[in-house]
């Protein structure tokens, strides 16, 4: 009697072979595959019972009490606008000059005081370049200039450059 996964393992063959069995090769192929399946000794797997009581228990290590000061915290919006206001007020500027976008003539010491403020934030907190852009109002891309690009240096021929 033949099974579903015979005839498939037969029209395997023939695709294979690329040939058309007629019956009697069929019911030969299946003979053969019924004396083949004989022959296999069953295996027969014994799974180790375990129980609770053949667990031990990890030992414990007495952990040691940590300083929690000398990690660093996330700030939130009020601290952000605390160190502006006190970073301003060393600087001598005013905090809305220096978080809004800047004018032509004080490019080059705003962008030097952001970038100085930036890895002071870097430094004292765990923070992000998303958060520094979203209090500076500008893209990330920038922050990451501010922390990692060049010193300004304002050009020496700006003037013969008119475009």
């Amino acid at each position: 009697m033949k099974n579903k996964y015979e005839d498939i393992f037969i029209k395997n063959l023939e695709a294979y072979f690329d040939e058309t069995y007629n019956d009697f090769t069929k019911k030969k192929i299946a003979t053969l595959l019924e004396q083949y399946k004989n022959t296999i000794e069953p295996v027969v797997v014994f799974k180790e019972k375990r129980s609770r009581k053949n667990i031990e228990p990890k030992k414990v290590e007495p952990v040691e009490e940590v300083n929690y000061k000398d990690y660093k915290a996330v700030p939130n919006n009020e601290k952000l606008t605390k160190e502006v206001e006190d970073f301003c007020d060393v600087h001598q500027i005013s905090p809305d000059s220096f978080l809004t976008k800047m004018g032509d003539e004080t490019v080059g010491t705003i962008t030097e005081l952001r970038k100085k403020f930036c890895q002071m934030m870097m430094e004292r907190y765990i923070i992000g370049n998303k958060m520094l852009a979203d209090l500076f109002t500008v893209h990330h891309t920038t922050i990451t200039y501010y922390l990692y690009g060049k010193p300004y240096r304002p050009k020496k021929d700006a003037k013969l450059y008119n475009y």
